[in-house]
C-alpha cells in the first residue's frame, strides 16, 4: 500500500488544517519537473523529484501496509516554511527512504520567521508530537492518532 502526502505550500497557510489522510493514492513516483514559485523564481527538482517549497509541491509516497502496530512508525513531515509538521504512519521498512526525502524537503524551505503550528496526526487531531501514537488499523494500514 502507498499513500500520498498532501502538502500545503507557502508560509501563510496552515497546511490543510485538520483534514485527515485518505490513504492509498499513488504508485510513489515523483512527477515534478520544476517550475516557478509564488514569487516567480524557478526551483529545479532534486534527483528524486522532491519540491516541497514550490507552488505545486511534490513529495514521494511511502508504504503503509502492516499486520501489527510493530510494523509501523511515525514519520514527521514538514509542510511549510514555519516548520509545521504532519505525523504519518509508515511501514518501518520505509524509514531510510523517508528520512532521506524529508531531509531534502526541509532543506528547501527558507526560514520565514513564523511560529510552527501544532503537529497534525492522521486522525485530524493536533498537539504535541510526544502525544502522537501509531497503530495498524483494521484495514492493515499504518496510521497516526492522538488519544
Amino acid at each position: 500500500m502507498f499513500f500520498a502526502l498532501v502538502l500545503g505550500g507557502g508560509c501563510g497557510g496552515n497546511g490543510g488544517g485538520g483534514s485527515t489522510d485518505s490513504g492509498p493514492t499513488s504508485d510513489g513516483g515523483p512527477t515534478s519537473d520544476g517550475g516557478p514559485t509564488s514569487d516567480g523564481t524557478m526551483l529545479e527538482p532534486d534527483a528524486a523529484g522532491i519540491m516541497c517549497a514550490a507552488a505545486n509541491p511534490e513529495f514521494p509516497t511511502f508504504e503503509r501496509d502492516c499486520t501489527a502496530a510493530g510494523d509501523c512508525e511515525i514519520a514527521f513531515h514538514q509542510y511549510n516554511c514555519c516548520g509545521s509538521r504532519r505525523a504519518f504512519g509508515i511501514n518501518k521498512r520505509e524509514h531510510s527512504r523517508f528520512a532521506t526525502a524529508e531531509a531534502t524537503c526541509v532543506s528547501q524551505y527558507p526560514g520565514c520567521g513564523c511560529a510552527a503550528l501544532p503537529t497534525i496526526a492522521q486522525d485530524g487531531k493536533s498537539g504535541d508530537e510526544s502525544t502522537i501514537m501509531v497503530t495498524c488499523t483494521s484495514v492493515n494500514t499504518c496510521s497516526t492518532f492522538i488519544p
